[in-house]
């Protein structure tokens, strides 16, 4: 019967709610995280070329930065099995990992670079800025990744997962900063 019944031809359907609304936030923030990522590094890469004038200097703060994205995404895809994940966690991941991982890079390559100017070996100086600024980047990372966490306080599921996201992403940079940035230096 349903079938059989023509609908006048002002008649249009709206579909709303909950389901509804997270699936265009969804495909809404998807293109809007790929329109940033393609606009935005090249322009991070840019302005590194800028401030240190080397490629290879330039390259490496975005290089911990991806590597960090990429493992942190990795990490996303296996918190799916236990918990809801929406794609506003990619972009926290994207937007926290990109933004921290070359702040913490940049502080290591100029102190790496202030202890060259001194005539010491890369290998040295990796190590000098790795112990001269860990420290303060440990700290700084412990700090934001216990911001994240305390997202578990709000009794709403979706952020926990934003919480999990942001303290998994600003570890990884922590650890890639400390470990893969000197070695690459060195």
């Amino acid at each position: 019967r349903a079938q059989s019944a023509i609908p006048a031809s002002d008649f249009t359907v709206k579909v709303t709610g909950t389901v509804a609304m997270f699936h265009d936030l969804n495909r809404n923030s998807s293109s809007d995280l790929l329109d940033a990522d393609r606009i935005g590094i090249p322009l991070m890469l840019f302005i590194l070329l800028i401030v240190f004038r080397a490629p290879l200097a330039a390259s490496l703060p975005l290089l911990v930065a991806m590597v960090s994205v990429t493992v942190s995404m990795a990490g996303l895809y296996l918190l799916s099995y236990w918990m809801p994940v929406t794609v506003f966690a990619q972009n926290v991941v994207s937007m926290i990992g990109l933004g921290v991982g070359i702040d913490y890079a940049l502080f290591t390559l100029s102190r790496f670079r202030r202890a060259l100017s001194l005539g010491v070996t890369p290998a040295e100086a990796a190590l000098d800025a790795s112990t001269a600024v860990g420290q303060a980047v440990i700290f700084s990372g412990m700090t934001v990744a216990i911001g994240f966490m305390s997202l578990f306080l709000v009794n709403a599921r979706f952020l926990h997962a934003l919480a999990l996201a942001g303290a998994m992403v600003v570890t990884v940079c922590l650890a890639a900063t400390l470990s893969l940035l000197p070695v690459l230096l060195s």
